[in-house]
Protein backbone atom coordinates (compact mmCIF):
# COMPACT_ATOMS: atom_id res chain seq x y z
CA UNK A 1 0.00 0.00 0.00
CA UNK A 2 2.86 2.21 0.32
CA UNK A 3 4.10 1.64 -2.51
CA UNK A 4 0.76 2.81 -4.54
CA UNK A 5 0.76 5.95 -1.45
CA UNK A 6 3.88 7.43 -2.94
CA UNK A 7 2.71 7.24 -6.24
CA UNK A 8 0.12 10.57 -5.60
CA UNK A 9 2.78 11.58 -2.56
CA UNK A 10 2.89 15.06 -3.96
CA UNK A 11 -0.61 16.33 -3.88
CA UNK A 12 -0.18 19.93 -4.61
CA UNK A 13 1.86 19.57 -7.80
CA UNK A 14 -0.19 16.51 -9.07
CA UNK A 15 -3.27 18.45 -9.22
CA UNK A 16 -1.17 21.15 -11.12
CA UNK A 17 0.25 19.09 -13.49
CA UNK A 18 -1.69 15.59 -14.05
CA UNK A 19 -5.07 16.17 -16.58
CA UNK A 20 -5.59 12.21 -16.06
CA UNK A 21 -4.68 9.06 -14.61
CA UNK A 22 -5.08 5.28 -15.69
CA UNK A 23 -4.70 2.79 -12.78
CA UNK A 24 -5.25 -0.87 -14.68
CA UNK A 25 -4.42 -4.44 -12.88
CA UNK A 26 -2.11 -6.89 -14.96
CA UNK A 27 -2.40 -10.18 -13.82
CA UNK A 28 -0.39 -11.80 -16.28
CA UNK A 29 2.93 -10.28 -14.57
CA UNK A 30 1.53 -9.19 -11.31
CA UNK A 31 1.96 -5.42 -11.80
CA UNK A 32 -0.19 -2.98 -11.03
CA UNK A 33 0.37 -0.12 -13.51
CA UNK A 34 -0.32 3.54 -12.54
CA UNK A 35 0.12 5.94 -15.38
CA UNK A 36 -0.36 9.75 -14.99
CA UNK A 37 -0.90 12.00 -18.25
CA UNK A 38 0.95 14.86 -17.50
CA UNK A 39 0.54 18.57 -19.23
CA UNK A 40 3.06 19.01 -22.41
CA UNK A 41 1.88 15.31 -23.22
CA UNK A 42 4.12 13.95 -21.01
CA UNK A 43 2.93 10.45 -19.37
CA UNK A 44 4.27 9.13 -16.08
CA UNK A 45 4.01 5.11 -16.09
CA UNK A 46 4.26 3.83 -12.54
CA UNK A 47 4.51 -0.22 -12.67
CA UNK A 48 3.84 -2.13 -9.35
CA UNK A 49 4.81 -5.13 -8.39
CA UNK A 50 2.57 -7.22 -6.06
CA UNK A 51 2.23 -10.50 -4.73
CA UNK A 52 -0.58 -12.56 -3.39
CA UNK A 53 -0.59 -14.01 0.30
CA UNK A 54 -2.69 -15.96 2.38
CA UNK A 55 -4.96 -14.53 4.96
CA UNK A 56 -3.93 -15.46 8.13
CA UNK A 57 -6.75 -16.39 10.44
CA UNK A 58 -6.42 -16.25 14.31
CA UNK A 59 -7.45 -19.39 16.03
CA UNK A 60 -8.77 -18.69 19.37
CA UNK A 61 -11.78 -18.98 21.66
CA UNK A 62 -11.80 -16.58 23.92
CA UNK A 63 -14.34 -18.53 26.39
CA UNK A 64 -11.58 -20.63 26.82
CA UNK A 65 -9.82 -17.83 28.93
CA UNK A 66 -9.57 -18.42 32.37
CA UNK A 67 -9.07 -14.85 32.81
CA UNK A 68 -11.37 -11.69 32.01
CA UNK A 69 -11.17 -8.38 32.89
CA UNK A 70 -14.00 -5.63 31.19
CA UNK A 71 -14.00 -2.43 31.52
CA UNK A 72 -15.61 0.95 30.24
CA UNK A 73 -13.19 1.74 26.96
CA UNK A 74 -12.70 5.32 28.46
CA UNK A 75 -10.89 4.07 31.75
CA UNK A 76 -8.55 1.95 29.35
CA UNK A 77 -8.02 4.89 27.21
CA UNK A 78 -7.18 7.39 29.66
CA UNK A 79 -4.62 4.64 31.65
CA UNK A 80 -2.97 4.37 27.93
CA UNK A 81 -2.50 8.16 27.21
CA UNK A 82 0.16 8.48 29.96
CA UNK A 83 2.84 6.29 27.58
CA UNK A 84 4.75 7.92 24.94
CA UNK A 85 3.01 7.47 21.08
CA UNK A 86 6.62 5.81 20.26
CA UNK A 87 6.27 2.74 23.29
CA UNK A 88 5.94 -0.40 21.10
CA UNK A 89 4.85 -2.70 23.61
CA UNK A 90 3.13 -2.63 26.94
CA UNK A 91 2.26 -5.03 30.04
CA UNK A 92 -0.44 -5.97 31.31
CA UNK A 93 -0.14 -7.58 35.04
CA UNK A 94 -3.37 -8.09 36.88
CA UNK A 95 -3.73 -10.13 40.24
CA UNK A 96 -6.64 -11.83 42.03
CA UNK A 97 -6.30 -9.37 44.78
CA UNK A 98 -7.80 -7.05 42.10
CA UNK A 99 -4.95 -4.88 40.90
CA UNK A 100 -4.01 -4.50 37.11
CA UNK A 101 -0.97 -2.75 36.39
CA UNK A 102 -0.31 -1.24 33.09
CA UNK A 103 3.45 -0.70 32.74
CA UNK A 104 6.15 -0.12 29.63
CA UNK A 105 7.60 -3.01 28.13
CA UNK A 106 11.67 -2.82 28.37
CA UNK A 107 13.40 -5.15 27.07
CA UNK A 108 16.08 -7.63 29.01
CA UNK A 109 19.18 -6.13 26.92
CA UNK A 110 18.07 -2.31 27.78
CA UNK A 111 19.42 -1.26 31.08
CA UNK A 112 15.83 -0.78 33.13
CA UNK A 113 18.25 1.57 35.22
CA UNK A 114 18.68 3.67 32.54
CA UNK A 115 15.00 3.10 30.70
CA UNK A 116 12.18 5.94 31.57
CA UNK A 117 9.80 3.49 33.45
CA UNK A 118 5.81 4.40 33.08
CA UNK A 119 3.61 2.32 35.30
CA UNK A 120 -0.26 2.71 36.44
CA UNK A 121 -2.52 0.95 38.62
CA UNK A 122 -6.07 0.32 38.41
CA UNK A 123 -8.30 -1.17 41.27
CA UNK A 124 -11.22 -4.19 40.77
CA UNK A 125 -13.85 -1.85 41.80
CA UNK A 126 -13.17 0.13 38.76
CA UNK A 127 -13.58 -3.21 36.32
CA UNK A 128 -17.34 -3.89 34.85
CA UNK A 129 -15.87 -7.80 35.43
CA UNK A 130 -12.59 -9.60 36.82
CA UNK A 131 -12.37 -13.03 36.60
CA UNK A 132 -8.72 -13.51 37.23
CA UNK A 133 -7.32 -17.70 38.73
CA UNK A 134 -3.86 -16.73 39.12
CA UNK A 135 -1.51 -13.79 38.84
CA UNK A 136 -0.67 -13.06 35.33
CA UNK A 137 1.18 -11.04 33.08
CA UNK A 138 0.97 -10.60 29.02
CA UNK A 139 2.73 -7.88 26.61
CA UNK A 140 1.61 -6.96 23.76
CA UNK A 141 1.65 -4.05 21.05
CA UNK A 142 0.38 -0.64 22.45
CA UNK A 143 -0.47 0.97 18.64
CA UNK A 144 -2.84 -1.94 18.28
CA UNK A 145 -4.36 -1.51 21.54
CA UNK A 146 -4.83 2.07 21.00
CA UNK A 147 -6.89 1.41 18.28
CA UNK A 148 -8.82 -0.55 19.15
CA UNK A 149 -9.64 1.20 22.23
CA UNK A 150 -10.64 4.55 19.94
CA UNK A 151 -13.42 2.16 18.22
CA UNK A 152 -14.27 0.92 21.56
CA UNK A 153 -14.73 4.32 23.11
CA UNK A 154 -16.58 5.86 19.94
CA UNK A 155 -19.10 3.00 19.92
CA UNK A 156 -19.27 3.73 23.92
CA UNK A 157 -19.30 0.11 24.82
CA UNK A 158 -17.69 -1.57 27.18
CA UNK A 159 -14.42 -3.40 26.30
CA UNK A 160 -13.66 -7.75 27.82
CA UNK A 161 -10.16 -8.79 27.75
CA UNK A 162 -9.80 -12.47 27.59
CA UNK A 163 -6.25 -13.49 27.77
CA UNK A 164 -4.10 -17.15 29.69
CA UNK A 165 -0.91 -16.32 29.84
CA UNK A 166 2.17 -15.14 28.30
CA UNK A 167 2.62 -16.26 24.29
CA UNK A 168 -1.24 -16.96 24.16
CA UNK A 169 -2.97 -14.25 22.17
CA UNK A 170 -5.24 -12.15 24.25
CA UNK A 171 -8.81 -11.40 22.51
CA UNK A 172 -10.52 -8.01 22.98
CA UNK A 173 -14.05 -8.43 22.65
CA UNK A 174 -16.73 -5.46 21.84
CA UNK A 175 -20.31 -6.85 22.20
CA UNK A 176 -23.69 -4.80 21.37
CA UNK A 177 -26.98 -6.34 20.29
CA UNK A 178 -25.91 -5.28 16.56
CA UNK A 179 -22.32 -5.65 17.09
CA UNK A 180 -19.39 -8.19 17.95
CA UNK A 181 -16.19 -7.50 17.87
CA UNK A 182 -12.87 -9.34 18.14
CA UNK A 183 -9.59 -8.25 18.02
CA UNK A 184 -6.75 -10.84 18.85
CA UNK A 185 -3.64 -9.75 19.37
CA UNK A 186 -0.04 -11.59 20.03
CA UNK A 187 1.44 -11.31 23.31
CA UNK A 188 5.39 -11.78 23.97
CA UNK A 189 6.21 -15.27 25.37
CA UNK A 190 7.72 -15.42 28.73
CA UNK A 191 11.62 -16.91 28.64
CA UNK A 192 10.46 -18.15 31.77
CA UNK A 193 7.64 -19.69 31.23
CA UNK A 194 9.22 -21.15 27.43
CA UNK A 195 12.20 -22.63 30.16
CA UNK A 196 9.81 -24.07 32.09
CA UNK A 197 7.52 -25.58 29.57
CA UNK A 198 10.45 -26.86 27.86
CA UNK A 199 11.72 -29.03 31.50
CA UNK A 200 7.81 -30.38 32.22
CA UNK A 201 8.06 -32.45 28.65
Amino acid sequence: MKSVMSVFRSLPSLEKTVEGCSIKLNTASSCLVIQLFCKYGVTKTHNLSYQECESLQAVYNPDSCPNVLQAQARLLSDAVVHFPLTLAEVTLRASPCGKVTLRNYVEEELDASKAMLTELTLSREEFLAYQLQDQREITFCLREFRGLLAFAESSSLPISVHFDRAGCPVVFCVDDTVLEAHFVLATLSDADDASQSQNNR
